[in-house]
């Protein structure tokens, strides 16, 4: 009953291990870390008088307070909680399937609380089919002893994870490959999209439209001759109006001035009478 009191041949105290003693048989001590060992003790049937002494929380002493079974009766003590067990093997089903359950992907935590996140993803069809086996005896403490003793197949959970994380990466490399695919073609400044099917050897730089000259592979570009400056338009004074306008009416053009300079005093030449008097000519601004 004290609180550190040792076992023999083990580390810890009392208060640590669970305690299975049927007559006739060795005395079991076994921690938490042996719950299979404890599992199979409690499935198989003893003839002469025992108990089993459960140890969960390892803060309290158990031994001192459990039951003594005889013929016809199947008591636990869990910790501080008295539980009937399984008279035959389907009784023990639920333990079974925990741990089926449990290999599939499902945790403790999910199972006790009836919450499950994680495990949808991973098995909800057995998250399912269990719940709606023996969901309604969550919260009794067979319930809860049905946790603590089912172990998953470690084995199993090792050869699921590696197949899971092979479908994430080619999962990954699909969605990679459709982005790829899905990812348009990068365009030209004009908007077209690059390719070589504009020529059969595709010189004209991807464009594939005829709207540039072509540009040879090797880039270099060919002698093109120049055209000579736009000439001046000659000059008219004649009317050059079009057939309209506003009012199709004809618009006198100013007189042409003559480089001829007349006498002021009627002694000019040609029609002045006076001698001509040459005057360089006026420049015109060139016509656009």
């Amino acid at each position: 009953m004290a609180r550190l009191t040792p076992v023999p041949g083990l580390t810890g105290n009392w208060r640590n291990y669970s305690v299975l003693y049927a007559e006739g048989e060795p005395l079991v001590i076994k921690s938490k870390g042996d719950k299979p060992a404890v599992l199979a003790w409690l499935r198989r049937p003893h003839r002469g008088p025992w108990f089993a002494a459960l140890a969960n929380s390892g803060q309290k002493h158990v031994v001192p307070y459990v039951p003594l079974n005889g013929p016809g009766r199947a008591l636990a003590l869990f910790d501080e909680e008295l539980i009937e067990l399984p008279r035959d093997a389907e009784g023990w089903r639920i333990v079974d399937e925990l741990a089926a359950l449990l290999t599939a992907g499902a945790t403790k935590e999910e199972v006790e609380r009836g919450q499950y996140r994680g495990a949808l993803s991973r098995c909800e069809a057995e998250v399912r089919a269990f719940e709606r086996a023996h969901g309604h005896l969550r919260g009794s403490g067979w319930f809860g002893l049905v946790v603590f003793l089912a172990q998953r197949d470690e084995a199993a959970v090792e050869a699921r994870m590696a197949r899971e994380a092979e479908e994430r990466a080619a999962k990954k490399a699909r969605e990679k490959e459709a982005a790829k695919a899905a990812k348009p073609k990068k365009k030209g400044r004009d908007g077209a999209k690059r390719s070589t099917e504009g020529t059969p050897d595709g010189s004209d730089g991807g464009r594939g439209d005829g709207a540039a000259p072509v540009v040879p592979r090797d880039r270099s570009e060919p002698a093109v001759a120049l055209g000579s400056d736009r000439e001046p338009a000659p000059r008219s004074d004649a009317d050059e109006r079009g057939p309209g306008g506003v009012g199709d009416e004809a618009v006198a053009r100013p007189a042409p001035v003559s480089t001829i300079q007349l006498s002021l005093w009627g002694d000019g030449g040609t029609d002045g009478g006076g001698p001509a008097i040459r005057r360089r000519a006026v420049a015109r601004p060139r016509r656009a």
